[in-house]
């Protein structure tokens, strides 16, 4: 059987506790697909208001603008301040979210770790090969054994 799963990315503790769930769903020789974002792409950097501001369209709220207001780095993760405005009102909501980024060598780890072994890895879903240039990781594995 194949899984495909997102990969978490908040903060470690989330991606440790999904990754102890993934042996339990998965028999051996099953196999799992996620992507990750890439941590050397460093796709953070372009994450200005500039550049991310958008306008969506609620079919109740009406029009919302959304942005991403501040991206800080520090140690693998990256914090971001994201603003909605709601043009019917005029409320400006504020998120705040913390990203964890994690190297191939740091998945490939956590995978082995939990039973798996990494099959494959693109730069994405259509399986193109994956360099450290492309902005996510697509990594396929399969359960070598139950733990």
């Amino acid at each position: 059987s194949t899984r495909r799963v997102r990969s978490p990315t908040s903060i470690s503790r989330s991606h440790r506790s999904s990754a102890r769930g993934d042996p339990r769903g998965t028999a051996t020789g099953g196999t799992l697909a996620f992507e990750s974002r890439n941590s050397q792409f460093q796709a953070w950097k372009s994450w200005t208001p500039w550049r991310t501001r958008r306008t969506v369209l609620d079919p109740v709220r009406g029009p919302i603008e959304t942005w991403v207001a501040e991206a800080n780095a520090s140690d693998g993760v990256v914090e971001t301040v994201a603003r909605y405005r709601f043009a019917d009102s005029g409320d400006v909501l504020t998120a705040r979210t913390c990203l964890r980024f994690r190297s191939l060598t740091e998945l490939e780890e956590s995978l082995s770790a939990r039973g798996f072994a990494v099959t494959d890895v693109f730069g994405a879903w259509d399986r193109r090969p994956w360099s450290d240039r492309d902005e996510e990781l697509i990594v396929g594995g399969r359960r070598l054994s139950d733990q």
